[in-house]
């Protein structure tokens, strides 16, 4: 139970971390394409900030309590660091998008890793929620990966 209490935390600090990334990217992305790139991250970081309490719960159904101080995600997340990039200038959306889609493949990685833990433990429910979230990113990557041009 402790292992999976654990990807559980790392899944939510992750899913806070993403959401704030893409929440960023939708505002800074630009180009011709902008539209398409403003609502496909508006749907990923709605995506994300949905399921915040969803992850919330599914630690309180095993007796924990959910991180929320922004030290403890920065601590607990396993993405790698985002690029840095100046707050003044444009950003290359092939940039956002790269980064987008190796970030996104930790989560399903760490997702994946939360449901092999679940299954050692039969917590079924909690397995079914991260099939669905394994689901949604694994939608996601696909859509990353065509934009970029490359094969998932």
């Amino acid at each position: 139970m402790d292992k999976l209490l654990q990807l559980l935390q790392t899944a939510l600090a992750n899913n806070f971390a993403w959401y704030q990334e893409i929440h960023q990217n939708h505002w800074d992305v630009s180009g011709p394409d902008f539209p398409q790139y403003h609502e496909f991250l508006k749907e990923i970081y709605s995506d994300a900030q949905t399921n915040i309490d969803n992850y919330g719960e599914k630690i309180r159904q095993l007796g924990a309590y959910p991180m929320m101080d922004p030290d403890e995600i920065k601590t607990n997340k396993n993405l790698p660091e985002p690029i840095e990039q100046d707050p003044n200038e444009v950003t290359d959306p092939v940039e956002i998008f790269t980064q987008l889609a190796t970030w996104n493949e930790t989560i399903i990685t760490t997702l994946q890793d939360t449901y092999d833990a679940a299954n050692v433990v039969r917590a079924y429910g909690i397995q079914n929620f991260l099939a669905d979230r394994i689901d949604a990113h694994m939608q996601f990557q696909w859509m990353i990966h065509s934009i970029l041009g490359q094969t998932p």
